[in-house]
């Protein structure tokens, strides 16, 4: 599948209560174009962040831990959107798609 627009959703728009119309607007905007949109970490991310400083988490488990929480907010955000998917469900990757 061709991507025609990637757009980084920032995990600090989790906390937004107008995250779920900004991702609306999207669908609305698109049309026939291929969106990929990169999210954040997100409250996830942070949580990873507290444990690395609690329990001295090696930076490999760290960054790996990070990457799983992209994949969460990600998740989140295709629940808001219901015309997105993951593209892990797509073949192409872990990120959401439109």
């Amino acid at each position: 599948m061709k991507i025609d627009v990637v757009i980084k959703v920032g995990g600090s728009l989790g906390r937004w209560k107008g995250l779920g119309k900004l991702l609306d607007s999207v669908e609305r905007w698109k049309g026939s174009t291929n969106v990929l949109v990169v999210p954040g970490g997100g409250v996830f991310a942070d949580l990873v962040r507290a444990e690395y400083r609690r329990v001295r988490l090696t930076n490999h488990a760290a960054h790996r831990m990070a990457i799983l929480a992209m994949d969460q907010y990600g998740l989140e955000l295709c629940d808001l959107a219901s015309l997105a998917a993951p593209a892990s469900s797509l073949g192409i990757g872990t990120d959401t798609i439109f």
